[in-house]
């Protein structure tokens, strides 16, 4: 499988994060990855939850590592997404209040 694009997207229809399986809502800002394998391509789309925790974990950035919703498995990835949404956690992974 080889990457073909990633981009910063606002959704022009509704779509599940790769990730986390969430359903986001039109106009949600997504990150679009755009896939090659086989002859077939197509593209997946991933919330910024799942982005920021898969960015402050490099050796996990590859989505072929992941099935669909399979990161609401990994207890790394619940508490962190619990820190992000008390607003504990800041997107670039540092704690709220600290350098």
């Amino acid at each position: 499988m080889s990457q073909i694009s990633r981009k910063q997207v606002k959704t022009r229809s509704s779509h599940q994060c790769w990730g986390c399986g969430k359903d986001f809502p039109i106009g949600s800002s997504m990150e679009r990855q755009t896939e090659a394998d086989g002859g077939q391509i197509w593209s997946v789309y991933w919330c910024d939850v799942c982005m920021d925790y898969l960015s402050s974990m490099p050796d996990r950035m590859e989505d072929d590592q992941y099935n669909f919703g399979e990161l609401v498995q990994d207890e790394e990835y619940l508490k962190f997404k619990k820190h992000r949404e008390s607003g504990w956690l800041l997107s670039d992974g540092h704690m709220a209040g600290h350098a």
